[in-house]
C-alpha cells in the first residue's frame, strides 16, 4: 500500500506544479497551458491504449509508465521560456499524460498477486492509497511554496505568509 502511494505520489506532484511553473517561469498564458492539457488527455487515452497491451503481472509496464513521466517533466523543465507553445512543452506534456495510466497498471499487476478471495480488498486498499496520494500532493505542494516567516507581533509566533 505504501509503495503504491510513493508511486501515485511521485507523479502526481510534479503535475500539480506544472502549471504554475509553465506561467511563471515560462511565461505561457491561461490558453496556452489549456492547450497543452488537450496534449496530456491525448497522451493519458494513447497510452492507456498502448500499456494495456502489455502484460500487467511483470514490472516493465508500470517502470516504463513511470519513466516516461518522470521525462515528460524533464522536458518541461528544459524547454524554451517565452517562445509560446515549444514543441518540447508539447511533448512533454503529451508523455506526462501517461501518470493516469499508473492505476490500472497495478490493478492488473495486483489481480496476478492476490488470490481471489480477497482480491476486492486488496483493489480496496490500492485505492485507498493512490487517492489518498492524489489527494496529499496538491496540498504539499502547496505547502511548498508557501515559506514560514517571521511574524512581527510581540508574541514572536510563526504565521504562514
Amino acid at each position: 500500500m505504501f509503495t503504491m502511494f510513493l508511486i501515485v505520489f511521485a507523479l502526481e506532484i510534479g503535475t500539480v506544479f506544472a502549471p504554475n511553473y509553465l506561467q511563471e517561469v515560462k511565461g505561457l498564458n491561461y490558453q496556452q497551458i489549456g492547450q497543452l492539457g488537450t496534449a496530456a488527455s491525448t497522451g493519458m487515452f494513447l497510452f492507456m491504449l498502448g500499456l494495456g497491451y502489455m502484460r500487467p503481472e511483470r514490472r516493465r509496464p508500470l517502470l516504463l509508465n513511470q519513466l516516461v513521466v518522470m521525462g515528460g517533466l524533464a522536458l518541461l523543465l528544459i524547454a524554451p521560456g517565452g517562445m509560446g507553445l515549444h514543441p518540447l512543452l508539447i511533448a512533454g506534456y503529451f508523455l506526462r499524460g501517461g501518470s493516469r495510466a499508473v492505476n490500472p497498471l497495478t490493478r492488473g499487476r495486483l489481480s496476478h498477486w492476490l488470490p481471489p478471495d480477497i482480491l476486492g480488498l486488496g483493489f480496496g486498499v490500492m485505492d485507498t492509497a493512490s487517492q489518498a496520494a492524489v489527494m496529499l500532493a496538491p496540498l504539499t505542494a502547496g505547502c511548498c511554496t508557501i515559506a514560514p516567516r517571521r511574524c512581527r507581533c510581540k508574541w514572536g509566533c510563526w504565521r504562514w505568509g
